[in-house]
Order: structure tokens, then sequence, then C-alpha cells
């Protein structure tokens, strides 16, 4: 092993600035005061991860699928959690593909809802956005959504006891289509 001395006051000052550094590590690395930051799982809810938008005035039963004009689909749900004051923020990444199948339509709004829920199913928050999909010269358009929902946790690596689950906002009426024209 090669070394270097170094003459009496710079020798104690690298010294001191090696325990200080060593010191800072070991506090950054040390798992004991800190705990995992544990994130929710996410879901797509069932029936609600399809929207299909009617030629104003057409039943969607009596037209089936002849009567949609611009369809959506919820396609991916991702996230990632940071730990902030008070609990957790969970960035979520919800991909929606957005299609139109009338040429004249230039745009269609697409609700849909993020809600956080607890491990028995209950809906603890839930709020709702609006994608406004432009059509121009394609029919088809993919949209990444990115939604930060805030969840007050005492403990951080509790987080998995909860769920984030996206969804589209649907009539009666289109979740009855959904129900009726899912693929097999």
């Amino acid at each position: 092993m090669i070394g270097v001395k170094l003459p009496g006051p710079a020798s104690r000052f690298f010294g001191h600035a090696a325990a200080l550094l060593l010191a800072a590590m070991l506090a950054g690395c040390s798992g004991a005061n800190q705990e995992d930051v544990t994130c929710p799982s996410s879901a797509i809810a069932p029936d609600l991860d399809a929207v299909a938008i009617f030629v104003p005035g057409a039943s969607p039963n009596a037209a089936g699928s002849a009567g949609v004009q611009a369809a959506g689909k919820i396609f991916n749900v991702s996230q990632k959690c940071e730990r902030e004051k008070g609990g957790i923020v969970v960035n979520t990444l919800i991909t929606i593909n957005a299609v139109r199948l009338e040429p004249r339509i230039q745009r269609a709004e697409f609700v849909y809802f993020v809600a956080v829920v607890d491990s028995a199913r209950n809906i603890l928050n839930e709020q709702r956005f609006t994608l406004g999909a432009q059509f121009t010269s394609q029919d088809y358009r993919q949209y990444g959504e990115q939604i930060s929902v805030h969840l007050p946790l005492e403990h951080v690596s509790s987080g998995d006891g909860y769920a984030i689950v996206v969804g589209f906002q649907l009539t009666p009426e289109q979740l009855e289509f959904n129900r009726t024209h899912k693929p097999s």
C-alpha cells in the first residue's frame, strides 16, 4: 500500500473530514431510524376500464357498437412512492388510449376517477379528472396522465394497506354496454 504522509495541521484536517464523512455516510445508511416506504397497490376497476361515447340521441343498447363515435380505454396504471412530511406521495401514471370512430369528431372528453381505498375496500377519497382527447389527422391517441395522491400515514411502511383504483366515470347505459360487449 502506498500512502502519503501529510504534515501536522493538514493531517488533522483530513482526518477530521474523513471522520465526519464516515459519520454522515453511516447516518444516511442507517435503517434503524428510517422506515421503508411501502407503496399501495394499484388497480383498474373492473367494467370501468373502457368508455364508449355514443352519437347524441342514440340508445347504446339499440345502436350497439354502431352508435359509438369515440371510445377510451385505461391501458395501464403505474406508480412510484416517495416519503413526504406526514405520509407518502403516490405519483401515479395512468395510460389512456383514445380512438374516434367518426371522422367528424375532433375532440372527445373522457371523465375518469382516482380513488384511494383501504384493505376493506372502503373508499377513503375519490377525485375526478377530465381528459380532453384531440383528434386531428389521427384517429388514435395515447395519453399519459400524471396524478399525485397524498396519503397521510403515521407509518410510511403501511402503504400496502391501501390501493389506488382508477376507472372511467360511466352512465348506467355505458356500464351496461361495457358488460354486454366484453371481449371473451
